[in-house]
């Protein structure tokens, strides 16, 4: 069909791109908005707290205070109730209706929290959340379908490996499929999930000796190096033209009014959209939607920053990096801390443990995409144990009074003005 029909090919895959993008925005935010309501009330519920680390462990979207938090749920809130009309006297009357007792009082007893709240916890939102999942589903299976990635492997049989002039071919970098057991040639994909305990391995070339018919390789899932492996294991190499990212180097933004609803697509959509899965996942939606979308979008997502790895120019900046890997942090913890000597709970708090992707996504997606991004993960593990070490310092006279203030305001706009894109400058 590509071949055959390529600006029909193009098209649909370019749309799907903007669908993404779209969707994504508007579920991250539901999900965003409804996340930082339940820190919100959580945290009123637990005002008596009497260490500064509790508030780490409650939330991360609360470490810079209540103020701040209600002000970027209030934002949420109004981005994704922005993106709906209400066209019909139903649609009017369902968007009154509260799906949370959170949002059920009325009347003089309601606060603007509350009054905010309905807006993503209403009937009418809840009906177009369903159809906005769909959209994102099979928009997320056009995308994984037609990425470069998914055909970026040519397979070939050990007897073809055998014939192969490796040191031609192959060089320092390659990334190559390793299987020593003899079998017939298989359809390989390199960025695609693999179950555990597969006989095929990914591995970076690291050498490569004609003599004696070896190559040395380092493998992807644990990072250890193995030399003289036989050409005959080899079955299956990169095609380095394929190395080609979808999605721009990007994180989320820090809060709606950053977002720029008009530029291309980044990895911070497809947090967006694992977020909203991690949230939704232990409600009432329908399950077989929020997986699909979830296992798609942590498969793209990880395909994506390891290829940006892999071509990475230069050009990206620490700050833009860093932000990515905290971001990848939230979403899939980091598993190896005993062994790194670091503290677990700064890998994953309690609302994680509580609303963890792994109950989406399951365990075995979960733990691969861990190994493939290891390094990221545990940089950003080391970079929020400095944060928290660093905070536990400045606040040594902390007290509840000062964290629900929150004097770290930096003139953040109010959420009453325009959520039109704004510039840093604008933000200052």
């Amino acid at each position: 069909f590509a071949r055959q029909c390529g600006d029909i090919y193009e098209r649909v895959r370019v749309t799907c791109l903007e669908l993404m993008k779209v969707m994504s925005s508007f579920l991250g935010s539901i999900g965003n908005a409804r996340e930082l309501f339940l820190a919100l009330s959580s945290a009123s519920s637990t005002i008596m707290l009497d260490q500064p680390t509790t508030m780490f462990d409650a939330h991360p979207l609360l470490a810079e205070g209540i103020p701040n938090a209600r002000h970027e749920a209030i934002r949420n809130a109004h981005f994704a109730h922005s993106c709906c009309i209400l066209a019909t006297a139903e649609d009017i009357s369902n968007s009154h209706i509260a799906t949370t007792k959170a949002a059920e009082t009325s009347g003089r007893d309601k606060s603007l929290e509350q009054s905010f709240q309905i807006q993503v916890n209403n009937k009418f939102i809840a009906e177009v959340e369903h159809i906005a999942g769909l959209c994102l589903f099979n928009a997320m299976a056009v995308l994984s379908d037609t990425h470069p990635a998914s055909n970026s492997f040519i397979s070939f049989s050990n007897e073809e490996a055998l014939l192969l002039d490796v040191a031609a071919v192959i060089t320092p970098g390659t990334t190559v499929a390793i299987c020593a057991q003899t079998g017939a040639q298989q359809h390989l994909q390199r960025y695609l999930i693999q179950p555990r305990g597969g006989n095929i391995r990914y591995a970076r070339t690291v050498g490569c000796d004609r003599s004696t018919r070896t190559i040395s390789v380092e493998y992807a899932d644990s990072g250890s190096v193995e030399r003289h492996v036989p050409w005959s294991w080899i079955v299956g190499m990169e095609d380095t033209s394929k190395r080609q990212c979808v999605f721009s180097y990007l994180p989320t933004p820090k809060s709606m009014a950053e977002t720029d609803t008009y530029g291309p697509p980044s990895l911070g959509h497809l947090i967006l959209a694992l977020k909203w899965c991690r949230y939704v996942g232990s409600t009432d939606f329908p399950k077989h939607i929020v997986k699909c979308v979830a296992e798609r979008a942590a498969i793209l997502l990880c395909t994506e920053v390891l290829l940006h790895d892999e071509i990475r120019d230069g050009t990206l900046h620490d700050d833009t990096i860093r932000r990515v890997n905290m971001q990848l942090l939230d979403l899939f913890d980091y598993a190896d801390t005993e062994s790194e000597g670091l503290n677990p709970k700064v890998a994953v708090s309690s609302h994680q443990r509580d609303k963890s992707l792994a109950s989406t996504i399951g365990e075995d997606i979960l733990g691969i995409v861990q190994i493939n991004l290891k390094h990221q993960l545990r940089a950003a593990c080391l970079e929020r144990e400095e944060e928290q070490k660093m905070w536990e310092q400045n606040n040594s006279g902390w007290d509840n009074a000062t964290w629900a203030s929150s004097s770290k305001r930096q003139g953040r706009r109010s959420p009453f003005r325009s959520v039109r894109k704004t510039s840093s400058g604008d933000l200052s």
